[in-house]
């Protein structure tokens, strides 16, 4: 079946849904929660990336645009935190498979230049056994300041969003 057939149907947006909720059921070593919310500015779940870093981030879908969007945000102020990196690496690991995607920079407008407090990757670029699995693990990694930046959370889908994109 092909990907166009695919997204037609409303079970593909339930789907997407389950990708997007990432975080609700934290059980990493290297994940906890960072607030006493779990969802963040947009709507989204948040999660903290390795201890030694001052920000933390929030996962949402973006259905207009027809993407997953990850922002960055500083842990004290909650204000967007820009990062002087390019992409951000992740791995989902759903029904014993693993699968690597690119979240490329997107930078805000108010992002100094060459850095960005937001990252994205089109759906189209997503593995189809992330949308049909109803639980998986998500790890990501990049490299800020010279130090390699890591975090994971688990997911199960038992609930909804509803997301807010500027």
């Amino acid at each position: 079946m092909t990907s166009k057939r695919i997204l037609g149907r409303p079970a593909f947006l339930a789907c997407l849904l389950i990708v997007a909720a990432i975080g609700c059921n934290q059980s990493s070593e290297e994940s906890r929660p960072v607030s006493s919310h779990q969802h963040g500015h947009h709507g989204g779940h948040t999660f903290a990336m390795s201890e030694d870093a001052n920000y933390q981030m929030e996962f949402t879908l973006d259905e207009k645009r027809r993407r997953l969007v990850i922002y960055v945000y500083d842990k004290g102020t909650q204000q967007p935190h820009s990062l002087d990196v390019k992409t951000l690496n992740a791995e989902f690991i759903a029904d014993g498979k693993n699968s690597n995607v690119t979240f490329a920079a997107d930078p805000r407008s108010k992002d100094p230049q060459n850095t960005s407090s937001r990252f994205a990757v089109s759906l189209d670029k997503l593995p189809q056994q992330l949308l049909a699995s109803n639980q998986f693990e998500l790890k990501f990694s990049f490299s800020d300041a010279g130090k390699t930046i890591t975090g994971s959370m688990m997911h199960n889908n038992d609930h909804t969003h509803h997301y807010h994109h500027n």
